[in-house]
């Protein structure tokens, strides 16, 4: 049952004279944009409230998150001290240019930082896109909407591979290291996307950005980009230590598949 914005004396009257038939009923409450993962119903009296653990204030959920991310990256750490030094000098072989690439994004609490990845764009990318976007106008409401074209002229040969596996953010390790992000969370996002989180960015910095998260997991580019901040916020309000590794089970086979990469 979903009746939003029905009187309570009309809801009561529809609820007993059709959930009598059904073994099991659902209602769905006028709360959208509420918690929904580890609520619990309780009794007041015959009141019915509802539980809402509030896992960000918990201390016990936030030590295991701060050591999941320490054996995430210490292990990813390990793992990689031969492939980074194979992708650098694939990109060097490839393209010129410096082998990493940092920028300016925001974290938790708003804070700026640098996050590190793999250079995957060609030197000058930024005269490249505008000669680009003058020649195609077409796409211009594209790169308006989000941030991103499907056949970006930018990316190298390399960065195209880097981008569909992922491993142009294996990088951010350091940046897990260094307390500025999350094996999971939201991606950071950069100033002018702040606007676009509107209302949601208060949520957005609450938690640190992640190497993957909901987003990566759920089609990537294939979401819009309205879609990528209704699952962040999604994150924030149902994050817990079991969400994190339901998202990191999945982001291995993603990245493999390269699902919604470009």
């Amino acid at each position: 049952m979903a009746m939003p914005g029905l009187n309570r004396e009309r809801l009561l009257q529809v609820w007993e004279e059709n959930a009598s038939y059904f073994h099991h009923v659902i209602y769905i409450p006028d709360l959208f944009g509420f918690a929904s993962l580890g609520v619990l119903p309780r009794d007041f009296g015959g009141i019915l409230g509802l539980e809402v653990r509030q896992q960000l204030l918990r201390s016990g959920p936030k030590i295991a998150k701060a050591i999941m991310d320490a054996i995430v990256a210490a292990v990813a750490l390990v793992v990689s001290a031969l492939l980074i030094p194979f992708i650098a000098l694939l990109i060097k072989l490839d393209s010129k240019g410096p082998v990493f690439y940092k920028q300016t994004r925001y974290g938790k609490d708003g804070k700026p930082f640098k996050a590190w990845k793999f250079r995957t764009m060609v030197e000058n990318a930024d005269v490249v896109l505008k000669e680009y976007l003058a020649r195609h106008p077409e796409l211009k409401e594209e790169w308006d909407r989000d941030q991103k074209l499907r056949d970006d002229p930018r990316v190298t040969r390399v960065g195209k591979f880097l981008r569909k596996t992922s491993l142009d953010e294996l990088p951010q390790i350091f940046n897990v290291i260094k307390g500025e992000m999350s094996v999971v969370g939201p991606r950071p996002i950069v100033q002018n996307e702040i606007e676009k989180y509107g209302k949601y960015y208060s949520l957005y910095t609450k938690v640190k950005p992640g190497i993957t998260g909901l987003w990566q997991v759920s089609g990537r580019n294939d979401v819009s980009y309205e879609e990528r901040v209704a699952l962040d916020a999604y994150y924030v309000r149902n994050w817990s230590v079991w969400l994190d590794l339901y998202i990191l089970a999945r982001t291995v086979p993603v990245a493999l598949f390269g699902k919604g990469a470009y």
